[in-house]
């Protein structure tokens, strides 16, 4: 995300950008969106992808071949599903996956910038009914796949949550839609690169008002190497902050994300806050997607907690539409996990 030392790149066919590095972005943690309206450019679900996956957890193994996304939803839904059954989730069968959920809790004082709504219950009991009532208190309509599930006949138990977040910025930043910058990645062992669209500060001119005003929407946290530096953008509500990190990965995106938290940590409370400089260039990936995600290893789950025993998780889903420009960030997510009836013989 930042560079102290500028030097030239394959980039071109764009005047600001010559004799400039370009800089790369990687989403670390994300705190925030503006309105979703918008249709995403890409819409697909994971198991379509081959390198592409959902994290249960922020304490799932990172596969260093695959993109891997992770958002609060689950957990929140998790966490309602374990109120309803009186702890933690237990299966007759040992599952990393649950293993994994029941020991990474999320309350909603966790998500407290977000809209949330997160409710578990049984379907006899009227929680979709309910559900629905907040949805559309909470964001103006109702969720038509909770009347389908309802009518199912096949779900006894519902856990369920949704959350949104809106953050935009005061001044857009450029819009690189003429060239974009080469995103660098690896297939099958050989390295490949892809021209991917792109956002940011053209080349910084703090004689233009404009780049003035973009420059104080950038922070400089962190800086060790071209590869290794933290970024904070400042939102237009001033209180909000988007984390964006390029650093070598841990085992776990919690361990990458502890480890970004203790750098900026070492700094102090207060850390020396660096500046875009004169001629330097910022750009960032832009992102546009929304995905689905089935956690197949938990369907048929055989649940061995009293208020539940012997059902059956019948599925557990999730869904996240991301999207990252020049005004903003997009955040929207739903879970879902159904406990069935009863157990299908054959």
């Amino acid at each position: 995300v930042y560079k102290r030392q500028v030097r030239a790149s394959g980039v071109h066919n764009h005047p600001s950008m010559k004799g400039m590095h370009t800089l790369l972005v990687v989403l670390v943690a994300v705190c925030g969106c503006r309105g979703a309206s918008e249709e995403p450019r890409f819409v697909a679900s994971t198991d379509a992808l081959t390198r592409t996956t959902f994290a249960p957890a922020m304490a799932a193994p990172l596969d260093p071949g695959c993109n891997t996304l992770w958002c609060a939803s689950l957990a929140l839904a998790w966490g309602e599903l374990r109120g309803l059954v009186g702890g933690e989730v237990r299966t007759a069968a040992p599952n990393a996956t649950v293993a994994l959920l029941n020991a990474s809790p999320i309350d909603r004082d966790d998500a407290r910038n977000a809209a949330v709504v997160a409710r578990a219950g049984w379907i006899h009991e009227g929680v979709v009914d309910d559900l629905q009532r907040e949805l559309r208190g909470t964001f103006g309509a109702r969720d038509p796949q909770l009347d389908q599930l309802a009518a199912s006949g096949t779900v006894a138990a519902l856990a369920y949550a949704r959350l949104e977040r809106a953050l935009a910025f005061e001044k857009a930043f450029e819009d690189f839609a003429d060239w974009g910058i080469d995103f660098g990645h690896t297939v099958d062992g050989a390295e490949r690169t892809t021209r991917v669209d792109a956002f940011g500060i053209g080349g910084y001119d703090p004689t233009e008002p404009r780049d003035r005003a973009l420059g104080k929407q950038v922070e400089i946290l962190h800086y060790a190497a071209d590869d290794d530096f933290i970024v904070r953008l400042v939102a237009k509500d001033a209180t909000d902050r988007l984390l964006l990190a390029r650093v070598r990965p841990g085992a776990t995106l919690a361990e990458t994300f502890a480890e970004v938290h203790a750098r900026l940590e070492a700094a102090g409370p207060e850390p020396a806050r660096m500046h875009i400089e004169p001629d330097e260039l910022l750009a960032i990936p832009e992102l546009d997607f929304q995905l689905s995600h089935s956690f197949d290893e938990l369907a048929g789950l055989e649940l061995t907690n009293p208020a539940v025993v012997g059902l059956p998780l019948l599925h557990v889903l999730q869904d996240l539409r991301l999207r990252l420009d020049e005004e903003g960030l997009v955040v929207k997510s739903r879970a879902e996990v159904a406990v069935g009836a009863a157990i299908a013989i054959e």
